[in-house]
């Protein structure tokens, strides 16, 4: 197969000569426009000169039922605006002599099924190398730059065997960054590039929360971090991760209650993560996201990628049940994650089981899927007691359980976590929490 570059280069001088006679029996016989509109559109075309003649041919047949070449010269340049691809009505009728001298016509309706046939052979390409221009010149220029790094990947994994003594001299999973809390920290040695992390808990209990606590860490540490949310966008993240580098209340700030103290910290905290190495994704398909993962990698190497969270996530395939589709948007993580060299830090919820008996979640808690559990390297379970008291506190003591932990020990520690601000934080040394001990005696499942 030829590679995109390639392809492009060979085929749009044949993409272009089809489009033009097209255009010009359509001059001809402007009523076949009736055949072909209900599956040709516009932006089926590659040339951006034929594309917006056909739109325009489209409109104003529509209109008049007939075709006054007054009327779309016209109507070519006032779409233009003075730019391309029209910039002046001279140029609309230089296209039209270029479509009579050089272009040979033909059955309208054979021609108009080639220039679809194309178009959707351009978007599969275009799909595969998540690119999103449709300008010639810079397809042309993204689709080498990409082509070239997927061909430099090829190349590494062309032995796929690995010897005993490259094994033992290897660096194994290596170490990106400390866990930034202390008693986490006992538990689980790092995150390491190639690990899936699964962070789970009911709705509210402070995923999404500690998910950008650690973000905020990770990208004050420069390392190149994506973060996927398809619940909310990248202006409401953005002021939230500000919020918790600032520790203010961002709901005050939008009431106008802050502090001049406040105001100004969260003004300083903003100006930090404008050079932050950050990039958001708020596509709902694992193709696309992937796409998007490779783009940024290819640009600088990703050190961590968030999904909030992956029930929210769909494939471009069909499944016979949601937990298939679910188990394969968990595997392609995982092999993002090896593939790329980066951790994956993935947002899971649970079912509603745990919800309604109010009790600490089970990894058999995960929702939709059981490949979830097995494709996790790590996984830690949220629990907040607080949650289902009838005035809940907007501080308190935020339990971590590390149900799975494929290079280590398992076990629970506490984080304490100010709702207000979003901010986790170690407890004080020699904190003491009598609820939870009364509560350990009753439920030892752990």
């Amino acid at each position: 197969m030829l590679s995109s570059p390639d392809f492009i280069k060979k085929n749009h001088a044949l993409w272009i000569e089809i489009e033009r006679s097209l255009i010009r029996s359509l001059l001809t016989a402007p009523e076949a426009l009736s055949k072909i509109s209900n599956f040709l559109q516009p932006s089926d075309f590659f040339e951006p000169q034929s594309a917006l003649f056909y739109k325009v041919l489209l409109e104003v047949y529509e209109a008049t039922n007939t075709f006054d070449w007054s009327v779309v010269s016209a109507r070519c340049s006032e779409l233009s605006q003075g730019r391309e691809p029209f910039p002046t009505p001279d140029s609309v009728t230089n296209y039209a002599i270029e479509l009579i001298r050089w272009s040979i016509g033909g059955d309208i309706e054979w021609l108009a099924r080639r220039v679809k046939c194309y178009s959707l052979i351009r978007e599969t390409r275009k799909r595969f190398l998540g690119i999103e221009t449709s300008d010639p010149e810079t397809w042309l220029n993204e689709a080498k730059e990409l082509n070239d790094y997927l061909i430099s990947e090829m190349e590494k994994t062309d032995n796929h065997s690995i010897s005993i003594q490259e094994a033992i001299n290897g660096d194994g999973a290596p170490k990106i960054s400390e866990v930034p809390f202390r008693d986490l920290a006992s538990i689980i040695d790092g995150f390491r590039r190639g690990l899936v992390y699964v962070i789970a808990g009911a709705p509210r209990v402070g995923k999404t929360s500690l998910a950008l606590n650690l973000a905020s860490i990770f990208v004050q540490e420069k390392m190149n971090t994506l973060f996927v949310s398809t619940e909310v966008d990248a202006s409401a993240l953005a002021e939230m991760l500000v919020g918790i580098r600032a520790r203010v209340d961002i709901s005050k700030r939008k009431r106008g209650f802050l502090s001049k103290e406040e105001e100004t910290k969260f003004l300083l905290a903003r100006d930090e993560l404008k050079e932050a190495p950050l990039s958001f994704c708020s596509k709902e398909r694992i193709e696309d996201i992937l796409r998007v993962a490779e783009k940024l990698h290819a640009q600088k190497p990703l050190d961590f990628v968030f999904v909030d969270y992956i029930q929210n996530l769909k494939t471009n395939r069909r499944h016979e049940t949601r937990a298939q589709e679910v188990a394969e948007i968990s595997r392609e993580l995982k092999n993002a994650a090896t593939r790329l060299k980066c951790a994956v830090i993935l947002i899971s919820q649970l079912s509603r089981d745990a919800e309604k008996q109010q009790r600490r979640p089970r990894l058999s808690d995960l929702k939709e899927s059981g490949d979830i559990e097995n494709d996790a390297d790590v996984a830690i379970l949220l629990w907040r007691k607080a949650l289902y008291e009838k005035k809940p506190s907007s501080t308190g003591v935020i339990e971590c359980h590390i149900a799975k932990n494929r290079w280590g020990v398992e076990g629970r520690v506490k984080l304490f976590y100010d709702l207000s601000i979003r901010f986790f934080s170690d407890l004080a040394e020699g904190y003491l929490d009598e609820g939870a001990i009364e509560e350990d005696k009753e439920e030892l499942a752990f």
